[in-house]
């Protein structure tokens, strides 16, 4: 059984995987990152989960030298944060924390199923 440190450091981790590097550019563009980064949490502020997106969202910003947003949209089991990254600009600069369960329940949760 997965507890949700190993959950939220498996997801802050792939994050971390796919976003630019920390120090090289990108063949014709800024370095990364050149403003905040945020970070939506599906879950409501001061729960567990969010605290912990907290914390490894204060490491990021550590590294990164530039703050980190942590915008909490509780509600329908993430589903909402889920949407809301979906139309965010996929610029790099916001970032989903939540369970990896909740994707593979989606489709079976909601009419519009998985994003």
């Amino acid at each position: 059984m997965h507890t949700r440190r190993d959950v939220l450091g498996s997801t802050l981790l792939l994050a971390a995987m796919s976003a630019p590097s920390l120090s090289k550019r990108a063949h014709g563009q800024q370095a990364w990152p050149s403003r905040e980064i945020h970070t939506i949490a599906g879950t409501a502020a001061g729960s567990g989960a969010d605290i912990y997106a907290r914390f490894y969202a204060q490491k990021l910003a550590a590294m990164a030298g530039k703050p980190v947003v942590v915008e909490n949209k509780p509600g329908a089991f993430g589903y909402i944060a889920a949407q809301y990254i979906e139309k965010s600009k996929p610029d790099g600069y916001t970032i989903f924390i939540g369970a990896g369960s909740f994707l593979a329940a989606a489709p079976a949760l909601f009419k519009k199923g998985a994003l």
